[in-house]
């Protein structure tokens, strides 16, 4: 019997060939055509163009889709090694008997009466429409819950003084802060946030936190600054599991160009762990280190397009804004990839969404502010933003027509709306419409819309 399926796939393979050789030879012969043949060829040769790259475009989802399966792989492995070498502090919930890693301040919910606690979803299950838990007293000592400031400061300081980290944390913030019954002194401050970070079962969070003052320096408290001092702490919470240490340590190690240890805390930094609602957030420090190094190829992790974008988005969704110009470039390389260096292509263009991150970027105010990197990233949009209006504003974004070959026009006519595709006339633009219109985005727009 004739399989009739392999003259079909025969057929489907010829017609993407045709495809792609039809658009290869009108592409070429269109260099000798004059400027009125060559605006007339890309209008009326446009949804071959599109036929093209939607298959480009389903081909590249495929590959991302690849890269990130392989990627999570890679970060399940670094995770697993370093619970090996390096075991977090485990607690036992009184209720649910489950063993909890104690790896951010909410780890456990601590009762002030007593000093002990429950894990996070056993508290939470036990909340009433009121928001109170265990029926308003402590399922361990049976003492009433209260919100009452003064008296759970005053239970807060018992804790504290019978060597509970977690209460020593607690009251260092209460020092640095002020409430009713403290006032602020940031040595006492300091003094109780050493004894916790120093503890035998030490809060992380207060271990981060002392990184921080050593990082930043605190005059106040008589604590000068010290790099070496802030990445040794970073790095004690950091292998005990605390997200946040982690991820900034991964950010710290990266400007001082120590790109190994950078991208293993990066990595532990990036992978899903349980804790506390709010209480952390995303690791955006550790996507922009994760999103350098798949965007440059560093150490034996390779270049790659889709990682790197994946990655910006990451940072820029959480608020880095540093990642803004970088994610304007993957937007660009994504592009160039799928499309063999084509970006004007209406409905494929990264062009408009690119200059959005750019011209954030570059309109940033640091007047006077003295934050070198603040200057850099406004330095970064600026130079991309000029670069990419100087080349593409002197050309059409349909038909790629220079200003040079129109007699009597200086510019090309901007997109009125995200101001990043320029054309040479009407027509054009009408036709560039129904692909332009995807790429098209605002520049006063929220940032969401201004992803890929």
């Amino acid at each position: 019997m004739h399989d009739i399926r392999k003259d079909i796939r025969c057929v489907l393979i010829i017609l993407n060939i045709c495809s792609n050789l039809k658009i290869y030879v009108l592409y070429y012969y269109q260099r000798d055509m004059t400027p009125d043949q060559r605006q007339q060829y890309f209008r009326t040769t446009l949804p071959v163009f599109a036929i093209s790259c939607e298959k480009r475009k389903l081909i590249g989802e495929e590959k991302e889709k690849t890269s990130l399966a392989m990627e999570q792989k890679r970060i399940k492995d670094v995770s697993q090694r370093h619970k090996e070498l390096h075991p977090p502090l485990i607690k036992e919930c009184p209720v649910c008997l489950d063993d909890i890693e104690m790896i951010e301040h909410n780890s456990m919910i601590y009762f002030y009466c007593c000093g002990y606690g429950t894990c996070y979803k056993c508290f939470r299950q036990t909340q009433d429409s009121d928001k109170h838990s265990f029926n308003g007293s402590c399922p361990l000592c049976r003492s009433s819950i209260t919100s009452e400031v003064v008296i759970r400061t005053k239970r807060i300081m018992k804790c504290a003084e019978r060597g509970m980290g977690w209460a020593q944390c607690k009251l260092s913030q209460y020092y640095r802060i002020g409430n009713k019954l403290i006032d602020i002194d940031e040595k006492k401050s300091l003094e109780w946030l050493l004894l916790s970070s120093e503890n035998d079962f030490p809060d992380l969070n207060a271990v981060r936190f002392l990184a921080q003052k050593y990082e930043m320096g605190c005059e106040d408290s008589g604590l000068a600054k010290s790099k070496e001092k802030a990445i040794a702490l970073y790095k004690r919470a950091a292998d005990l599991g605390n997200v946040a240490a982690q991820d900034r340590l991964a950010l710290l190690l990266y400007r001082e160009d120590n790109w190994t240890n950078a991208i293993y805390y990066a990595t532990l930094a990036i992978e899903d762990r349980p804790y506390a609602p709010n209480e952390y957030g995303v690791a955006v420090y550790a996507a922009y280190v994760l999103g350098m190094v798949y965007h440059y190829g560093k150490t034996e992790l390779k270049e790659d397009v889709y990682l790197a974008r994946h990655y910006f988005q990451i940072a820029v969704e959480g608020g880095f804004e540093q990642a803004g110009p970088l994610y304007g470039e993957a937007l660009i390389s994504v592009a160039e990839t799928e499309h063999r260096g084509m970006t004007s292509i209406p409905g494929y263009s990264p062009i408009p969404k690119a200059l959005y991150w750019f011209r954030k970027a570059a309109n940033l105010s640091c007047e006077g502010c003295g934050d070198p990197q603040q200057e850099e990233l406004i330095s970064h949009g600026t130079y991309w933003t000029n670069l990419i209006e100087s080349k593409e504003l002197k050309q059409c974004s349909l038909c790629g027509i220079s200003v040079e070959d129109i007699p009597g026009k200086k510019n090309m006519k901007q997109c009125g709306r995200c101001k990043g595709a320029w054309y040479c006339s009407r027509e054009c633009q009408v036709a560039s419409w129904p692909g332009h219109k995807n790429d098209c985005v605002k520049p006063d727009t929220p940032m969401k819309s201004a992803f890929h």
